[in-house]
């Protein structure tokens, strides 16, 4: 799955849509991961998982394809320990992600945040990892995993790899989130914006504290803000306002302003207020 079944670049007209626009494509079902690492090796080829973003950008046309369904590997959708946190399976799906008690007790407030994105439908059928991997600026993944400094577990040419979370390599197997991190998430009321935070905290007092945006830039924009540091949670609620402030005023000129949606200013002035919303819930504990 990629970036590349759809676009975010509006045209002044919307893109028509349908199932009859689906190009003729070939299903294959791999076994085991190394023949899905394969398959997607070959130039037309896209992995699906719950196919929410698949089917939903086939239906905008295009060149046929290769569809490597995921769904018959077995182990790809569990929630289990690994070294320093939890790994997320590719194929766990978003409400899976939301009701795990593991990830919940590891990574506070994220498997409560991850219950309130999209509708129930999507919920059910889609994937953390699809979500990521779909490439779309005002998605949801990109700036939590950002925010969490999470890694991604690839498989490529017979190998697992870790990698970035910005830098997918081969067939993504898992999502790895550090444990110990208290999480939390907002957006505005339309997708225009994005804002995810994770700190950790030690003696009572702020370790690190990351903020990342999402849905104003390509890719997620990440910022630790070294002011917090040492700072005890009564004194990060009373600062917290002025953090978001001072990091809403630092972030870059936005390079995603899709026309009829606001500009830089809104963008700034609503970052800064959910920034607030948030670094107040993780002082609040």
């Amino acid at each position: 799955m990629d970036g590349t079944l759809h676009t975010t670049e509006a045209t002044g007209t919307l893109p028509l849509r349908s199932r009859w626009l689906i190009p003729p494509l070939a299903l294959r079902r791999p076994r085991d991961v190394d023949e899905a690492a394969a398959m997607l090796a070959e130039p037309d080829a896209i992995a699906m998982a719950g196919g929410v973003e698949v089917i939903a950008g086939l239906k905008f046309g295009g060149p046929p394809r290769t569809v490597v369904l995921l769904r018959g590997i077995a182990g790809l959708d569990g929630i289990e320990p690994c070294e320093g946190g939890v790994r997320i399976g590719a194929l766990a799906t978003h409400e899976r992600v939301a009701r795990d008690p593991l990830l919940r007790a590891a990574v506070p407030g994220f498997a409560e945040a991850w219950g309130s994105i999209a509708n129930i439908r999507i919920r059910h059928q889609g994937t953390l990892a699809g979500c990521l991997l779909a490439g779309l600026p005002q998605y949801d993944a990109p700036p939590a995993l950002a925010a969490l400094n999470a890694r991604l577990v690839c498989r490529v040419r017979g190998e697992t790899i870790v990698a970035p979370w910005h830098a997918p390599r081969g067939l993504v197997l898992g999502i790895d989130m550090p444990a110990g991190v208290r999480f939390a998430h907002d957006r505005s009321l339309r997708p225009w914006l994005v804002v995810s935070a994770a700190a950790r905290f030690e003696g009572g007092r702020v370790r690190t504290l990351r903020l990342a945006l999402g849905g104003a830039h390509r890719c997620a924009v990440v910022a630790d803000l070294a002011d917090a540091a040492e700072l005890d949670r009564a004194a990060l609620g009373r600062e917290a306002q002025r953090l978001a402030e001072a990091w809403a005023r630092a972030l870059p000129e936005p390079d995603h302003l899709p026309p009829g949606t606001p500009g830089a200013t809104w963008r700034r002035r609503a970052a800064a207020v959910l920034a607030t919303r948030l670094i107040t819930r993780l002082a609040d504990g």
